[in-house]
């Protein structure tokens, strides 16, 4: 959509404008311009100026020294722990207004260690995994449990980020949340032992069975069937060496098809992982554990034919127009 728009104005800018005369189209063009930097030079010339320029004073998001602060605490914690997911909770936290990349009316969003990307932007809500999340956050919110921390930690939340006043009373109550960080304008709690976003098990994690039965009193510490945690290489592969069979891995991530298992040369099995992937790992398997997500088709071309969009736009507006030398007869 970007690089289609993009072209319509190169178009016009390159091609349609050239070909008419000095007239009303360009005489409309040379006003919208002007009076489009006259307002902004107006409205932002003073504020810089003196020192005023402060985007968002006054509205009800959080400052940008907030967000700031929060961000270099999990930076740091991602640091040392890995990765992991942090929940944030409250409307504080989002725009104002709704945009179109934020279509779900949700208060809280999902980010990494180091806070909200581009990428987290355009996150629908879609799937079993989301669904199940939602569960979990209204349950915690309603009051119906008090061991949410044990429930979010099977979708890799290792901390929760909370917006103070009337809607924090549910997540200060909660027994597994520990409040590692209190200040005017945020809350900040931590899961002791958030399940690794990719690791290997002897059994699988009771907490992907409290989700999948809805009965949060058969979570258990992961401790005792953890055997390892997987590294991962990329948004879309995991990696561990020497890993032996029998056991379970389970993948912290939206139950798809996409996702493919191996132990050394042999593909592992799906098992039950309710709303993320479990993949079991036969008695005698020996080997590297590969965790990918194969690349469709489809995909592959829409990204090449982006590509070959953007590169036909910024041709356009870098090219030169050459015009045909008149001869005489």
């Amino acid at each position: 959509a970007f690089s289609a728009l993009v072209g319509l104005a190169v178009a016009s800018l390159r091609h349609d404008l050239p070909r008419r005369g000095l007239g009303l189209t360009h005489a409309l063009t040379i006003v919208g311009l002007s009076a489009g930097l006259l307002l902004a030079v107006a409205g932002l010339v003073p504020s810089l100026w003196h020192g005023a320029w402060a985007p968002g004073e006054g509205g009800t998001t959080a400052d940008a020294r907030t967000v700031s602060q929060i961000d270099s605490v999990l930076g740091a914690a991602g640091q040392q722990a890995g990765q992991f997911r942090a929940l944030w909770i409250g409307s504080k936290w989002l725009p104002e207004q709704p945009t179109p990349t934020r279509f779900v009316p949700n208060d809280f969003f999902l980010t990494g260690p180091s806070g909200q990307e581009l990428s987290d932007l355009f996150a629908g809500d879609q799937g079993v995994g989301d669904e199940a999340f939602d569960r979990i956050v209204s349950s915690i919110e309603t009051g119906t449990t008090d061991r949410g921390g044990s429930l979010l930690s099977a979708f890799n939340v290792a901390y929760v980020v909370v917006q103070p006043g009337r809607g924090a009373a549910p997540w200060l109550a909660q027994r597994d949340l520990t409040l590692t960080r209190s200040a005017s304008s945020f809350y900040l709690f931590q899961i002791d032992s958030p399940i690794a976003r990719a690791g290997v098990y002897n059994e699988l994690p009771s907490y992907v069975t409290a989700i999948a039965q809805n009965k949060p009193d058969i979570t258990s510490d992961t401790a005792g069937i953890e055997r390892k945690v997987a590294d991962q290489q990329s948004a879309s592969a995991y990696i561990e060496k020497s890993v032996t069979g029998p056991g379970y891995v389970f993948l912290a991530e939206q139950r798809s098809s996409g996702w493919e298992a191996s132990v050394g040369d042999e593909p592992l099995h799906r098992a039950d992982g309710g709303w993320g992937n479990a993949f079991a790992i036969p008695k005698g398997a020996r080997g590297d554990l590969f965790l990918r997500y194969g690349r469709r088709t489809a995909s592959l071309l829409l990204i090449i034919v982006i590509t070959l969009a953007w590169i036909v736009v910024i041709g356009a507006a870098f090219s030169r127009r050459s015009r045909p030398e008149r001869t005489t007869a």
